[in-house]
């Protein structure tokens, strides 16, 4: 994860951490059948938004696949708490939103 995300913040040229902060991405799963994939969606500072992916998470034929992708998901919602949450967060608390569930 942290390789596809610096990877993206340096194709957009984004250096500081409140670059980082403004342009945090979005990720997307897809099942089709039993392969799951994963797409991450990026805005650029000009506007634009790029999509990568999809990268394989795995499938459901074996329980080694079906493991990794709880792994992944288990990385995804860890970032979404740690980073996305309290990014969120504190723009609520700066724009007067008053308390925020999870506080």
């Amino acid at each position: 994860m942290r390789f596809l995300r610096e990877r993206a913040w340096e194709e957009q040229g984004i250096q500081g951490e409140e670059d980082q902060e403004l342009l945090l991405p979005m990720f997307g799963i897809t099942a089709v059948g039993h392969m799951w994939s994963l797409h991450i969606a990026s805005k650029e500072k000009d506007g634009t938004v790029k999509l990568y992916g999809p990268f394989l998470m795995g499938d459901t034929y074996s329980g080694f696949d079906v493991f990794q992708i709880l792994n992944i998901l288990g990385q995804i919602t860890s970032w979404g708490r740690t980073v996305y949450f309290l990014a969120g967060k504190e723009d609520i608390v700066a724009s007067g939103g008053g308390t925020c569930l999870g506080s």
